[in-house]
């Protein structure tokens, strides 16, 4: 059975077994979230322009553009991890390895993890000390006004709690990964005894 009727597939199955199948996507996903993390600062500032923004106090105006700053730097520092992480998740896979798609997906991880943190202790420290400055306790009525509460970032337990959990989600991200990175180096060391 050695025909093309039966071999035709064979190909495609080697394609996937190469694990090319699994890193491309992987690669390209890294691509598409570095864009976003440019452009979503950029479309967030267009679409509160658009909505009355400059129309506010000054007060108000000068403190959206400083956070919108913050937000635009958290963006391209993101956009650098995941454009640096995006050959380094198909370099974790060589040719003839058994194990492909944990070491790929726990990468991703581990970049999707550096990336928020690093973006959560970046505005979690800066955006509530922006508010601090031009809001002073305001932004808590501001916040209870809008019905959030005290979910508006403001004042010094934000500026420590919140890149304090920024470097949480770096670290728990990085323990998944080598999890999975010791799981499959036992599997390894196992299977070829």
């Amino acid at each position: 059975m050695d025909g093309a009727f039966f071999n035709f597939i064979k190909p495609y199955l080697s394609y996937i077994d190469s694990g090319k199948f699994y890193k491309k996507p992987f690669e390209w996903l890294h691509v598409f979230f570095a864009v976003v993390s440019l452009l979503f600062p950029v479309v967030i500032f267009i679409y509160m322009a658009s909505n009355g923004l400059f129309s506010l106090p000054a007060k108000i105006v000068v403190m959206c553009v400083l956070m919108f700053i913050v937000m635009i730097f958290g963006g391209w520092i993101s956009f650098q991890i995941w454009w640096d992480r995006r050959k380094k998740v198909t370099a974790v896979v060589k040719e003839g390895d058994d194990f492909i798609v944990v070491p790929v997906f726990s990468k991703f991880i581990q970049t999707a993890g550096e990336s928020f943190g690093t973006n959560l202790a970046i505005m979690g420290f800066f955006i509530p000390l922006i508010t601090k400055i031009f809001m002073g306790d305001e932004i808590s009525m501001m916040a209870s006004q809008l019905g959030m509460g005290s979910c508006l970032p403001g004042g010094i337990p934000s500026m420590i709690t919140l890149p304090i959990a920024g470097f949480f989600v770096i670290i728990v991200t990085k323990l998944q990964v080598e999890l999975f990175q010791a799981l499959v180096s036992i599997a390894n060391n196992t299977k070829h005894r």
